[in-house]
């Protein structure tokens, strides 16, 4: 965008900068809200008003209203044009000549996106930047509050409509459209349509660079696609070298935004160090089909069958955890002359239907309802419910993640069908037939799966080890010590299998 003589920032962190240089901001959340509520309303407030929506009694309202505007004035008044315009009775701002990302944003969605040239339309994707006046949450002034989540719902939307015009302008360029592809997901995470875009982009660039799309992570990974045998486009991700190891899949993936996650990211690095660590989306999730007919439990263990079968592995180690456990042990099951170690983490025989208990069934089915109303809203308060009860020490960063990545990784209607399609399995019976040799680990306060029921698999695989961890995890974060004894375990119990000859993989 043409940088004017004095800009004003409010998507992402609220910045005003002079000839494109940023200035500092008051420290004050309420004098920075204050500058940007006058900018953007473009008209004169009461004194009166400002200090009601703004500050709060027993404080001195008019006297933080003056001391915020005096800080104001030195960033935005030049001895040439005063833009604050302040009287006894009344505040205003003047934005003549100001550059505003929002504003221009929204004159250039009214006027319409596809008369602007290419150039113009990159810099106004460069100014879709963040969420509208991130960081200034003033829950404590619900009248300021509703008019910033109305704008930030606004914005959303202009900012949305402005990456989908960008990425369907640079449809011949895949390589130049996937960042905003990337931006515009991360904008509309419920959005099929991004998603649809953002996969036929990876797609299409996988084409052209030869099947493979690099990407940028530490432990460099691949991503790559292939279809089910019911025609469900997967999309999958190996990271590393050497003999295979196959995860298959938890509850939600994003193979691409997992990738630098403090959640997920430690597996990757811990696996591709002397492996080939392949993880991949089942559908509904991730970077594969969103839009399917059949979400079930049969339809998962035809996902992991069809990332084997497109990388023609022959035989392997397979970890399961969580939601993964039973459908590794499904696939063992079906194919046991491929699966050379069973490793299963924090999983059960059955599903939440399956067990018949009255009050396991009532909760799930109340946060069936939860996730119907709540999953696609910016408050990530009903998504901490599940990061609760997966991680319970977390940290704040992990958390927060694992909040945003839930949210970026599906749609509602998906995470309800996911949820039901693991009420109605059980494995019990496939549980005696399995005949590879096999490791079942289970964390001893798991408040997701129980610890009985890690104990109760283990003892009906014919010659099972079983290993108990000690932590309330049932996603095993870097910082637990259960992680390392996990790690070791595995590691320990995957070089006895290189002993063996039959351990040729490919």
């Amino acid at each position: 965008m043409a940088t004017a003589e004095l800009q004003l920032q409010v998507l992402g962190e609220t910045a005003v900068l002079h000839g494109g240089t940023p200035v500092a901001l008051p420290q004050s959340k309420r004098a920075r809200a204050l500058l940007a509520y006058l900018a953007l309303t473009g008209r004169r407030h009461r004194r009166e008003r400002l200090c009601t929506m703004l500050w709060e009694l027993p404080d001195d309202p008019r006297a933080a209203l003056r001391w915020s505007l005096s800080r104001l004035r030195p960033l935005v008044d030049t001895p040439e044009r005063l833009r604050i315009l302040a009287d006894r009775a009344s505040v205003g701002f003047d934005r003549a000549g100001v550059e505003i990302d929002l504003m221009a944003i929204r004159s250039a969605v009214a006027t319409g996106l596809d008369s602007l040239p290419t150039d113009r339309l990159i810099a106004l994707a460069v100014a879709c930047r963040g969420q509208f006046l991130a960081g200034l949450e003033l829950p404590d002034c619900p009248e300021f509050q509703a008019w910033c989540l109305a704008e930030r719902e606004e914005a959303q939307q202009l900012q949305a409509r402005v990456l989908a015009a960008l990425v369907e302008r640079l449809a011949a360029s895949p390589e130049r459209a996937l960042p905003h592809a990337r931006r515009w997901t991360e904008i509309e995470p419920a959005n099929p349509q991004a998603h649809a875009k953002l996969m036929a982009l990876l797609d299409a660039a996988s084409r052209q660079r030869g099947v493979v799309v690099p990407l940028p992570v530490a432990s460099t990974q691949q991503v790559r696609f292939c279809r089910t045998r019911d025609g469900v486009r997967i999309a999958y991700a190996t990271a590393g070298s050497g003999p295979p190891l196959v995860r298959a899949t938890h509850w939600l993936n994003h193979v691409e935004f997992e990738r630098e996650s403090p959640v997920w990211h430690h597996w990757t690095e811990a696996f591709a160090r002397d492996h080939t660590f392949i993880r991949y989306d089942d559908r509904g999730t991730g970077l594969s089909d969103w839009d399917v007919p059949v979400i079930d439990f049969d339809g998962f263990v035809r996902d992991l069958e069809a990332v084997v079968d497109a990388l023609g592995l022959k035989r392997f180690p397979l970890i399961g955890s969580s939601k993964g456990g039973p459908i590794a042990v499904a696939y063992a099951a079906r194919h046991p002359e491929r699966v050379s170690r069973l490793i299963l983490l924090g999983a059960g025989a059955r599903g939440w239907r399956r067990k018949g208990d009255p009050r396991l069934i009532a909760m799930r089915e109340a946060m069936i309802t939860l996730t119907r109303n709540g999953w696609a809203q910016d408050n990530p308060a009903y998504r901490q419910m599940f990061t609760t009860r997966f991680m319970p020490d977390a940290t704040a960063e992990a958390a927060q993640w694992f909040n945003d990545l839930q949210r970026m990784t599906s749609s509602p209607d998906n995470a309800i069908r996911i949820m039901e399609a693991m009420g109605q399995y059980d494995i019990t019976d496939l549980l005696p037939r399995i005949r590879t040799p096999t490791l079942v680990l289970h964390c001893r306060d798991d408040g997701s799966v129980p610890y009985d029921a890690g104990r109760a698999m283990a003892s009906q695989i014919p010659d099972a080890r079983f290993v108990t961890l000690e932590s309330r995890n049932h996603i095993l974060l870097r910082h637990d010590p259960a992680w390392g004894r996990f790690v070791s375990e595995l590691r320990a119990f995957l070089a006895e299998e290189r002993t063996t000859p039959a351990a040729a993989t490919s």
